[in-house]
């Protein structure tokens, strides 16, 4: 795939471009369709996916990696193995910058929430 994007190779990218789109098409209508069904349910499960990413999303930590042998005449090949979290330093510029990155996260999903209970409120009068 990597090739295909530096040579630019249309005859591997048009496909997947397709493929990438319906595939996009079609979640988001089976999403819809579970979200009407079971709102309650689909926003739990929702959470909890992205609660459990956390552990690998976190960006303050160590990543603990092994080296394999691998055969006669080809290297050897590392492997993540865990990692090690640890607290940031909240002096560091990149912390106060992921904690601002954040907290401008939050302030847009409130707002977007804040502007659609608003518009359900006209609509629904």
């Amino acid at each position: 795939m990597l090739g295909a994007i530096s040579s630019f190779s249309l005859g591997i990218l048009v496909p997947l471009a397709l493929g990438c789109a319906f595939g996009l098409v079609v979640f988001s209508h089976a999403l819809s369709w579970v979200f009407r069904r079971a709102p309650d349910q689909t926003l739990a499960l929702m959470t909890g996916f992205v609660l459990g990413s956390l552990v690998v999303i976190w960006p303050w930590k160590e990543t603990i990696v092994a080296t394999i042998e691998r055969g006669a005449g080809e290297a050897p090949k590392e492997v993540v193995t865990g990692y090690r979290w640890f607290l940031p330093d909240w002096s560091a510029p990149d912390t106060l910058i992921a904690l601002a990155l954040m907290l401008a996260g939050v302030a847009a999903i409130w707002t977007m929430e804040r502007l659609a209970g608003s518009g359900a409120r006209t609509t629904s009068r």
